[in-house]
């Protein structure tokens, strides 16, 4: 079996996608062979020569502006019944994989941690039950159509020679839409990079409680996350979510202020080399999950630590 990772060039972190997709490549068994690397994208960029991707050899689907029914036309002509195809995780990628799959009656599945061959089709792997669980799916009939959970382990990719076999580009946009403008969305990145993340949570009490962490975490020299009850109370922008339903983080250090510490928001932490957890409720269940545990309110604590750290 052949397996193809399916690249968003249309995506603003187009390098960290290719390493997710590379570091989930070196999961697989070394009996699934290499296929190809398919780029969607407006670029005109020149992929031939070369570059830091995960396949020696491209095919490419360039759109003047990107359009889910042109896009599944082009790679669904592509894709062949007993292949695995592999998308990152996002919008776009879980909806091209699925109806990709459904388009050639074959196989899809979402939020993927890992996957094996068997006899007569794949098994793969996704938490499940606000990632109480891991539960094995048993795909059956190809195309097997997968997207990555968010915050798979990256791993980087060497500059190496890579052959575009194959170039299709789009001129236009469909009959159905008659006309369009994009706004590029306003957000700062950093949190997925970030060596140092504190995250506020309900017991935060208000928005100027969790603006005080903000400021914190920037003269540390870190960024600034929230738990999904906060989010809902919009104490700070959507895009500083951290869980299942937002960032999934791997800092050098993750603090938690506040946060109690649901399965759904610890999944997007626990691959943090260390976390501390500060909270008045010392029966709070990241209480028990963190690495240091600090009874206490956290004003004080994350000050006192911060005049250290400037002093330092």
């Amino acid at each position: 079996m052949k397996y193809h990772l399916v690249i968003n060039g249309f995506s603003s972190d187009f390098q960290g996608q290719v390493e997710e997709l590379n570091g989930f490549r070196s999961l697989l068994a070394p009996e699934m062979e290499e296929g190809e690397a398919i780029i969607l994208g407006h670029s005109a960029m020149d992929w031939s020569g070369e570059a830091k991707l995960p396949a020696k050899k491209v095919r490419r689907i360039t759109m003047e502006a990107y359009a889910a029914e042109t896009a599944l036309e082009v790679l669904c002509g592509w894709m062949q019944e007993d292949d695995l195809y592999i998308w990152g995780n996002g919008t776009l990628e879980n909806e091209l994989a699925v109806r990709a799959a459904s388009r050639l009656q074959g196989t899809s599945l979402s939020d993927v941690s890992g996957i094996r061959a068997e006899a007569g089709g794949l098994l793969a792997e996704k938490m499940v039950y606000a990632n109480h669980m891991k539960a094995v799916f048993r795909m059956r009939k190809g195309p097997f159509c997968v997207t990555l959970e968010k915050g798979m382990e990256k791993a980087p990719v060497d500059e190496a020679p890579v052959q575009v076999v194959e170039e299709h580009f789009c001129k236009g946009a469909p009959a159905c839409i008659l006309s369009e403008e994009f706004f590029p969305e306003e957000r700062e990145s950093g949190l997925e990079n970030a060596k140092l993340v504190i995250v506020g949570g309900r017991g935060c009490g208000n928005r100027q409680a969790v603006e005080e962490l903000g400021s914190i975490a920037r003269k540390m020299g870190g960024q600034l996350g929230i738990s999904r009850p906060a989010a809902m109370n919009a104490w700070a922008s959507m895009d500083k979510m951290v869980g299942v339903s937002g960032a999934m983080i791997c800092p050098d250090i993750c603090i938690t202020a506040g946060v109690s510490g649901a399965a759904a928001f610890y999944a997007g932490i626990e691959k943090s080399k260390m976390i501390i957890a500060i909270n008045k409720d010392e029966k709070a269940p990241i209480m028990k999950k963190a690495d240091v545990a600090v009874v206490d309110d956290f004003r004080p604590v994350l000050e006192e630590l911060s005049d250290i750290v400037q002093q330092g």
